[in-house]
């Protein structure tokens, strides 16, 4: 005996074995009634449906297994399941849309028999699976995360908050967009400020720090005021229908309509840099001056 425990041992020491690094999903132990071929799945992707039934009673089982959707039945399989530990993997093929849905299996038409026996009709206790509740969301750029989950939907690196057309790639929108006025603002700006370059070599350095400190503060008080803008609706929203036309109702519309104002000039480029020079132009216009007569002493 010793020497058949040392045989043993030695095999499993100097015998090749194979690793897998590699997480494999649906293999093993039945976890649940209901699973899938693949996780996570997405609008429009085919995807199979398994569930698994057994029998360790003393008759043979005959009967369907049908998947429903809801309460709509997507496919019918026959299922023979012989006496004492007979088992049968039944799979669907299915394709869902967006939305969220509530998947079962069901034993129909269920029947035992005994060797050279006819069979008979039966009820089982139970005949209907667990559910399993899906939601199946789109997935526009095919990148295998979720639009809900996904920062950048069209996976064309501009981000979804920025997009105007966040599902579409080659949107015409943002075409238009590369020559809007927006985007000629800019090029002209970077025009004169080359120009420029050629006489004075640090007005241009100085001029662009300043240009990117403010389109990085346009940037971050847009998304800001877009956050505000959300909550005020949502109080908005609560106050009107929780009471009439209060004081906190006006308030909180005016508040929202300040909001919406501010966001719509800070996410223009045109209309955020033409505000913001008029502003120049004032201060500008009133200080000079100023100082002027107090630099003369009048």
């Amino acid at each position: 005996m010793r020497i058949l425990i040392i045989l043993i041992s030695l095999s499993v020491f100097l015998c090749p074995t194979e690793s897998f690094g590699e997480e494999i999903q649906n293999l093993g132990f039945v976890q649940s009634s209901i699973w899938y071929d693949k996780e996570p799945f997405f609008a429009g992707e085919p995807v199979r449906i398994y569930t698994i039934l057994a029998n360790s009673t003393e008759y043979d089982f005959g009967g369907m297994v049908a998947f429903y959707v809801g309460e709509d039945k997507i496919s019918s399989t026959s299922v023979t399941l012989s006496r004492y530990g007979g088992s049968q993997v039944v799979f669907a093929d299915w394709t869902p849309s967006f939305g969220t849905y509530s998947i079962t299996a069901r034993i129909e038409n269920a029947q035992i028999s005994k060797p050279g026996e006819t069979p008979r009709a039966i009820t089982l206790s139970q005949t209907v699976s667990a559910p399993s509740q899906k939601f199946v969301d789109l997935d526009t750029d095919k990148d295998k995360v979720g639009n809900q989950k996904d920062s950048d939907d069209d996976g064309d690196k501009i981000p979804d908050t920025q997009d105007p057309a966040p599902l579409v790639a080659d949107s015409p929108v943002k075409k238009s967009a590369l020559t809007s006025p927006a985007s000629a603002t800019h090029e002209a700006v970077q025009e004169i400020l080359d120009r420029v370059s050629e006489y004075i070599p640090g007005v241009v350095s100085v001029a662009q720090t300043v240009f990117g400190a403010l389109e990085k503060v346009r940037v971050a008080e847009s998304q800001s005021i877009e956050q505000a803008r959300e909550k005020a609706s949502e109080d908005v929203a609560e106050s009107a229908a929780q009471d009439s036309e209060t004081a906190s109702l006006l308030s909180g519309r005016s508040k929202l309509a300040a909001l919406s104002i501010a966001g719509f000039v800070f996410d223009h480029k045109v209309v955020f840099y033409f505000v913001f020079g008029i502003i120049g132009w004032f201060v500008l216009s009133h200080l000079i001056p100023f100082f002027w007569r107090k630099w003369r002493g009048v």
